[in-house]
């Protein structure tokens, strides 16, 4: 079934590649703070609330934006500033910067859950929704956690920041890939 579907394909194929890119970033987040910034770990709280915040502020732009973007622009958009973002934390000075670059990370983290659960109902039956979320899902949790392994070695030999500008380029890669295959599906 999700073979059969580009939009499915683009969905899973999308996220499940862009955590290939960020799932280094869960691992690798508080050694970047500390270590690299020369930050507190006090700062960790309020860049999570940053995050979050943008979350729920993306969210309800989101339901204004939905009847005048398509679900295939929304998320590929947000795989975009999702991936331009994980980027960013390459090159950020310091703590406050980060807090900008979290907030625009939630903001753009928003497009691609919503509009990957749309993709997922409009893509299936009710009798065939639960396992194409539970393959999506199980794609999207290996990738991550392949990220994850692979993160600290990379980071020890290459460095955090060439780990997380790496990783902006993977996103952007994810979202080169569901463009194609939503320009490829038929409208």
């Amino acid at each position: 079934l999700i073979a059969g579907s580009p939009p499915l394909v683009a969905a899973l194929g999308g996220v499940a590649v862009t955590m290939l890119g960020v799932g280094a970033i869960n691992v690798l987040f508080i050694p970047f703070l500390v270590n690299d910034l020369g930050a507190s770990p006090a700062w960790a709280g309020p860049l999570e609330a940053a995050q979050t915040v943008a979350m729920v502020v993306a969210g309800g732009l989101i339901a204004s934006l939905a009847g005048r973007v398509s679900v295939p622009r929304l998320f590929v958009g947000g795989l975009v500033g999702l991936g331009a973002c994980v980027g960013l934390l390459s090159v950020v000075p310091g703590p406050v910067v980060l807090l900008a670059v979290m907030f625009g990370a939630g903001a753009f983290t928003m497009p691609v859950q919503a509009t990957t659960m749309t993709i997922v109902q409009q893509e299936t039956t009710d009798a065939t929704r639960g396992r194409v979320a539970g393959a999506l899902n199980a794609g999207v949790q290996a990738a991550s956690i392949g990220s994850m392994a692979a993160a600290g070695i990379l980071a020890d030999v290459i460095g955090i920041r060439t780990v997380f500008a790496i990783g902006g380029g993977i996103t952007l890669l994810a979202a080169l890939f569901a463009w194609t295959l939503f320009r490829r599906a038929p409208s």
